[in-house]
C-alpha cells in the first residue's frame, strides 16, 4: 500500500520521491527482520524467518510498483530456496554448534604467555 501511495503522490501531485518510500520500507522490514535473529553461543536461530520476513516485504514492494513477471519469478525462486533449505536442513547434524562437537586443544601456560589457563575440567582433567 506504500508502494502505491507514494506513486500516486508522484503521478496526481508531481511531488514525493517514491525511491524513499522503497528504501523507507527496506530499511524497516530489515531492521525487524535483524531482530528476529538469535545467537547463543554458536547456535543462530530464525535467520529463515528474518529472510523469509524480508523477502516478502521485497515481494509486497515490487507487486506496488506493478512489476507483476518479476513478482512471481522472486516468489517461485523463495519458495524454491526454502524447500531447497529444507532438505539441507535435515542432512545437517542436530547438534552444529554445540560444545561437544567441537575439538579442543590444550595448550601450556607459560610465565609471559598470553594463553589463559582453561577452567578445571574443561578440557576432561582436574587442575591442582
Amino acid at each position: 500500500m506504500l508502494t502505491l501511495s507514494a506513486l500516486e503522490l508522484v503521478e496526481h501531485h508531481g511531488e514525493g520521491d517514491p525511491v524513499r518510500v522503497i528504501q523507507g520500507l527496506a530499511q524497516a522490514i530489515g531492521f525487524i527482520a535483524g531482530g528476529l535473529i538469535f545467537v547463543r553461543g554458536g547456535d543462530v536461530r530464525n535467520m529463515t524467518t528474518a529472510a523469509s520476513l524480508w523477502m516478502a516485504a521485497a515481494v509486497g514492494i515490487t507487486a506496488g510498483a506493478g512489476q507483476y513477471i518479476l513478482v512471481l519469478a522472486g516468489t517461485a525462486l523463495a519458495v524454491l530456496l526454502l524447500v531447497a533449505a529444507t532438505f539441507v536442513e535435515r542432512m545437517l547434524p542436530k547438534n552444529g554448534g554445540s560444545p561437544d562437537s567441537q575439538k579442543s586443544v590444550q595448550m601450556p601456560n607459560r610465565r609471559g604467555s598470553v594463553v589463559p589457563s582453561p577452567p578445571p575440567g574443561q578440557l576432561g582433567e582436574e587442575e591442582k
